[in-house]
């Protein structure tokens, strides 16, 4: 009776981080990603209980097997697949839910990296633009800070900016890939015309 208990609960678990698994899609905000990333947190924040009571379940059921063993006529096949069956599909599940919320940390790396990237390339946008509509002036400082800072013009925020926004690329669904394009394209031509 103990075991077949824990096995109900186990069950209904597992059937809830099914369901849960499979509302899992690739969103298109970091938003999006980061509630799925919170709900899938909380939920499996319990899989160490369920794993605890299910390696208690295979002992009882192992002390059970062992202790028929000495009786012929009691037939204990079908407990003992019944419990294969439940440990091979917590193993499935958990191990999906970890795939699951690996994938969902990298997309939340690569929002935060994509953002970064795209904060810098416009603050430096914004800078050059502010060096380029100063009235010419005589003052010497002024004129070799203008100097330097264009001295120093290379595209290294853009290569960080166009590689962060492909890494997200790869994570998103066609809508998603179509608003960062959008994003990348309006900076490239800001920077084209700047350099």
């Amino acid at each position: 009776e103990s075991i077949e208990l824990g096995q109900r609960e186990i069950s209904l678990w597992l059937d809830e981080a099914e369901n849960l698994l499979s509302t899992y899609s690739l969103a298109t905000r970091k938003s999006q990603t980061l509630s799925q990333l919170e709900k899938h947190k909380q939920f499996f924040a319990k899989t160490l209980y369920y794993k605890s009571m299910l390696e208690s379940k295979n002992i009882v059921l192992q002390n059970l097997l062992h202790a028929c063993e000495a009786e012929k006529n009691i037939n204990t096949v079908e407990a003992n697949e019944k419990m294969e069956t439940i440990n091979e599909r917590f193993n499935y599940v958990v191990s999906n839910a970890i795939q699951w919320e690996r994938k969902l940390h990298e997309i939340v790396c690569c929002w935060n990296n994509f953002e970064t990237s795209e904060k810098q390339l416009a603050e430096y946008l914004k800078k050059a633009n502010h060096w380029l509509t100063q009235p010419l002036t005589d003052n010497r400082d002024d004129l070799d800070a203008q100097i330097q800072f264009f001295e120093n013009l290379n595209d290294k925020h853009v290569k960080n900016f166009i590689n962060s926004s492909n890494d997200l690329s790869k994570y998103l669904p066609n809508a998603g890939k179509q608003d960062v394009v959008e994003i990348v394209e309006k900076l490239q031509v800001k920077w084209n015309d700047l350099v």
